[in-house]
């Protein structure tokens, strides 16, 4: 028999890793990533066994390393929010208190969905980070957050009057959070650093009743929802001209659209609403009851509550005509002319019109200004030099033809 003794076998130069369970312990190492043999390396759907990686990990790359999930609770190295983390379980506390019959989404910075809606701005100059984002469904949760973040501002309070009387006027134990109301995501002040938001981006539903010419309006709608709902119908609402803005937003603000010339500003046709205030409360406003309350949320901003829904007068309107043109200019005098000209030609004060030599070969005299039915604006470049955009659209349902195709 042949002795094995002093036959050495080749030695094996692969560096073999351990199972996944034993690599959280190295999810914070500064070396660099080793080869993987075959026998160890990850499938597509896990690790080597083909089971799932843990849960606490999650693959954002190609690396061997995992990289562990981020935090869905602050502190966490994945985010920038540098808030009272304490003051913040306070009103995650109070607020869950009211929402226990409900799943309301409380969003945490660190969290990627977190990350995705505070992006998710008009404005890229107001993007901050809150302090949490609160997604109600309905005016029941959106009451539910109300009442749970005035008993997290009254917690606070008598937490800090506890604390200033024990250290002898030391400083705020615990910071306050200003509370922010995110609909068509327009304003600057829909976000703010350190703020509470109630996102209103999960109420964006619109119901149209033809019988009275009426739609029913989220808080969280825009412009082109209601757009998009109502053409299905052969009608058209008094809103904002940009589609992207919020309906609330607009109404609050008073609301300018193309329509207005002839139905008026997008408050003059809100015909109800209904307010959630501080108190939880719901108030349902309309021209016989809390008339106050909606005389002064059409046009008069913002601050009286959240408005969670409102109902618009429709007008049957099923094709509209739209005209837009570049007007070259050369100097500021000419620029001037045109504004001048164009402004009474809107305003229908034609019979003030003179021209002069000055002006150009284009502007022909009319002895007509615009119609109720035709909106118009002119876009000026910030430029010293440029041309000036006009746009123009009718709604003049004699002339342009309505039927369907």
């Amino acid at each position: 028999m042949t002795s094995q003794t002093g036959i050495s076998k080749k030695p094996d130069l692969s560096i073999k890793t351990t199972s996944s369970s034993t690599s959280k312990h190295h999810r914070h190492t500064n070396s660099l990533p080793i080869a993987i043999t075959p026998s160890s390396t990850q499938n597509a759907n896990g690790n080597g066994n083909g089971t799932s990686p843990p849960d606490r990990f999650h693959r954002r790359t190609a690396s061997a390393i995992p990289v562990p999930k981020p935090s869905h609770k602050p502190p966490s190295t994945f985010h920038s929010f540098r808030g009272d983390i304490k003051s913040q379980d306070v009103f995650v506390e109070e607020i869950r208190k009211r929402c226990k019959s409900s799943k309301l989404r409380i969003l945490f910075p660190g969290a990627d969905r977190f990350e995705m809606q505070r992006m998710d701005i008009w404005n890229h100059d107001a993007i901050c980070t809150p302090c949490l984002i609160l997604q109600p469904k309905d005016n029941r949760e959106v009451a539910a957050c109300l009442r749970g973040y005035v008993a997290g501002v009254d917690k606070c309070l008598a937490a800090n009057k506890k604390s200033s009387k024990k250290d002898g006027g030391a400083p705020l134990a615990l910071a306050i959070p200003r509370l922010t109301v995110a609909g068509g995501r327009n304003s600057i002040h829909c976000m703010m650093e350190g703020s509470i938001v109630v996102d209103l981006s999960k109420m964006r539903a619109v119901k149209v009743d033809m019988t009275n010419q009426t739609c029913r309006v989220q808080g969280g709608a825009r412009v082109i929802d209601v757009d998009a709902k109502l053409q299905d119908y052969g009608l058209i609402s008094v809103l904002g001209t940009s589609q992207h803005i919020g309906v609330i937003g607009c109404i609050l603000g008073g609301g300018m659209g193309y329509a207005s010339r002839k139905y008026g500003l997008a408050c003059d046709n809100v015909l109800s609403a209904d307010v959630i205030q501080a108190d939880g409360r719901i108030y349902q406003c309309n021209f016989t009851k809390h008339r106050d309350l909606l005389w002064a949320i059409c046009g008069g901003g913002g601050g009286l509550g959240i408005v969670v829904s409102v109902t618009l007068r429709c007008y049957p309107l099923r094709h509209a005509a739209l005209l837009t043109y570049d007007l070259p200019t050369s100097g500021l005098n000419q620029r001037r002319n045109i504004i001048r000209h164009w402004s009474n030609w809107a305003l229908n004060n034609v019979d003030n019109e003179k021209f002069s030599m000055e002006d150009d070969e284009y502007i022909i005299p009319s002895d007509k200004g615009a119609e109720n039915e035709v909106f118009t604006q002119l876009i000026l470049p910030t430029q010293s030099s440029g041309n000036i955009h006009f746009v123009a659209s009718s709604i003049d349902a004699e002339t342009i033809n309505q039927t369907d195709g």
